[in-house]
């Protein structure tokens, strides 16, 4: 998508987060305690500015590329007690991973989480990557500038909202 607007002396940075089923939301935000993430990273498509954005992977980042890998696979668990979950770090690790998401989504290649509403509960994974709302648009042609007319974009954004408007209301 093509954002634009010119204002002198001001930067404006768009961030937008991967909608997931609103379903996979919810149980999301029920997982009181979080046992696991297990992520892959394609570290050809992340950029120096990409590691230094809160993702405290850099290091891991770094020695992959060094070493001459495409892909990194992490899994952050908590074992032991079945109360025992990640702390506080383990959530903005969470949270820093689906931003890079919303910024490439082809970056990440496997975002998993393993959780529990409680003490009792069963630990259920929920993929973050396979619940993602996405559409493609293969008919969308570019103008002959070689950019797509503005009349265009609406018409996708608007079958786009068609298709997920029992999702999004």
């Amino acid at each position: 998508m093509y954002f634009s607007s010119f204002i002198p002396d001001s930067a404006n940075e768009y961030y937008f987060a991967p909608k997931l089923d609103e379903e996979i939301e919810r149980k999301l935000a029920r997982q009181r305690i979080t046992r696991k993430l297990r992520c892959a990273i394609d570290i050809s498509r992340m950029s120096g500015r990409d590691m230094g954005r809160g993702i405290s992977l850099s290091r891991a980042l770094e020695l992959g590329r060094s070493t001459g890998a495409d892909h990194i696979e992490i899994t952050v668990s908590a074992r032991g007690k079945r109360e025992r979950g990640l702390i506080r770090s383990g959530h903005d690790f969470l949270t820093s991973l689906r931003r890079q998401l919303g910024r490439d989504p082809e970056s990440i290649n496997r975002l998993e989480v393993s959780g529990k509403e409680g003490y009792d509960s069963k630990t259920e994974v929920l993929d973050l990557i396979a619940h993602r709302l996405m559409l493609n648009f293969r008919d969308v042609v570019a103008g002959p500038d070689l950019r797509f007319p503005r009349n265009v974009r609406w018409l996708a954004l608007r079958r786009a909202f068609d298709n997920w408007r029992e999702l999004l209301t």
